[in-house]
């Protein structure tokens, strides 16, 4: 397994930026530090280790965790999943193919679609579709804008390289004020930044200082009842009301993963008004990024196939969307499913505990280094998106599909092609029609 020729260059899928001119290293050997890739990024260098193949793999179909011909877990799987009453297709960790074929599937089956970062997602729907908002994408950002504001304190863990995507040689480089809470880790990260200007604000004086920017473009006298801001933070947050005065382009970018506490959408919400106030008078927009394991890929191909986002039960007839209903983890918990399959390409994440709970049978398509192969009742092992295969990704911004191209000879079968396989059986076994949605 070891000792596999690679590409030297190519698009890291490992985040939502789908960074391109990564240079690899030209032959995977050991997985040691020299046989990293040539950037300095966690993301990278996490997914870069982690598809390393090593003896703990498993690469061969699974049935209760023992190895099985490949035809007859096919076949055993799909006879199951159609008995059951309602499957659920959770984690969804794939590319634009892959989620094809299990969208495809889905309607066939009657299945419950949600992805594992759907939450996020839910985040970012609901704000655009309770009041709408004016976005941009990372490459106008990047020529146009003069004033950048990171909000929250994981955007630059999530997304390691985002800075350097931001900067452009040919013109002066913006103003980057970075908003985050008073955590110990986010002052030690802006503390290795110095070239950002950081506010570190309690999460409660977030709607506060936002009400305040608000408050001096709509020329009015802030009266937000909400906590006041200490004297020490007046300082870098007076800094950031003076370079959004002087702009012309002012950009706001966050990651919804730091905005799912119960109210945190009231902060957005308060951001987006900064937003539109200030385009009264000047240019602002914002940026919300997504795209990590495949969440914006899952999203935007369940929309164009069915008519609506993830968080659906898909039939020949009709697509029933629930978003609280079914999302994953309340399906599993309220036991509403009866079979379930999980989809983790990209890394080896590994399910909810709840998925086991599940009462029929649970099927695992994943990563070969996925430690839950042993226990699913049937395992397929995949190839990694833009490693071994092939492959197509909505970047984080979500306006931009990204080919990537292999960088290895396959070690095991892409997620399209087992669900393709699944279906197949699944239509050659003449497996009922799925019952309308209940």
């Amino acid at each position: 397994m070891l000792g596999l020729r690679m590409r030297t260059c190519g698009t890291c899928p490992f985040c939502g930026l789908l960074c391109d001119g990564i240079t690899f290293p030209s032959q995977s050997t050991t997985a040691q530090a020299d046989t990293l890739p040539n950037q300095n990024c966690e993301r990278l260098t996490r997914g870069w280790l982690l598809s390393q193949p090593n003896s703990a793999w498993h690469l061969k179909p699974m049935r209760h965790g023992r190895i099985s011909e490949s035809q007859a877990a096919v076949s055993e799987a799909a006879q199951l999943i159609a008995q059951s009453r309602r499957p659920l297709f959770c984690g969804l960790g794939t590319d634009v193919a892959g989620m094809r074929q299990i969208v495809d599937y889905a309607r066939h089956v009657g299945a419950i679609l949600d992805h594992q970062h759907s939450d996020a997602l839910q985040v970012n729907l609901k704000l655009l579709q309770h009041g709408g908002w004016i976005s941009t994408t990372l490459s106008e950002i990047r020529f146009r804008a003069d004033v950048i504001v990171l909000v929250g304190d994981g955007v630059l863990e999530r997304f390691p390289r985002l800075l350097s995507l931001l900067a452009d040689g040919t013109k002066p480089a913006p103003k980057i004020f970075w908003l985050g809470t008073d955590d110990l880790r986010f002052r030690s990260l802006a503390l290795l930044l110095p070239e950002l200007e950081t506010i570190s604000l309690k999460k409660s004086e977030w709607l506060s200082a936002l009400s305040e920017i608000h408050a001096r473009f709509s020329k009015r006298t802030c009266r937000d009842s909400a906590a006041p801001i200490a004297n020490e933070n007046k300082n870098s947050l007076a800094a950031l009301e003076t370079a959004l005065a002087g702009s012309k382009y002012a950009a706001w970018i966050w990651s919804a993963a730091d905005f799912l506490a119960d109210g945190d959408d009231l902060i957005l919400d308060s951001l987006l008004r900064v937003v539109t106030r200030l385009n009264e008078s000047t240019r602002s927009a914002v940026l919300p990024l997504a795209g990590s394991h495949g969440d914006v890929t899952a999203q935007q191909v369940c929309t164009w196939k069915t008519g609506f986002p993830l968080r659906q039960v898909l039939n020949k007839v009709e697509a029933d969307y629930q978003p609280q209903r079914y999302r994953a983890l309340n399906v599993l918990k309220k036991n509403d499913c009866d079979s379930a399959v999980y989809v983790s390409a990209f890394e080896p994440i590994e399910p909810p505990e709840e998925f086991w709970n599940v009462s029929g049978v649970k099927v695992i398509v994943g990563h070969p280094a996925l430690k839950s192969a042993l226990r699913a009742d049937y395992f397929f092992p995949t190839a990694i998106p833009g490693i071994d295969h092939d492959s197509h990704l909505f970047r984080g911004d979500g306006v931009a599909v990204v080919s990537l191209n292999a960088k290895r000879v396959a070690l095991a079968p892409s997620v399209a092609e087992w669900f393709g396989n699944l279906l197949n059986e699944h239509v050659a076994q003449g497996g009922p029609s799925p019952s309308p949605s209940a």
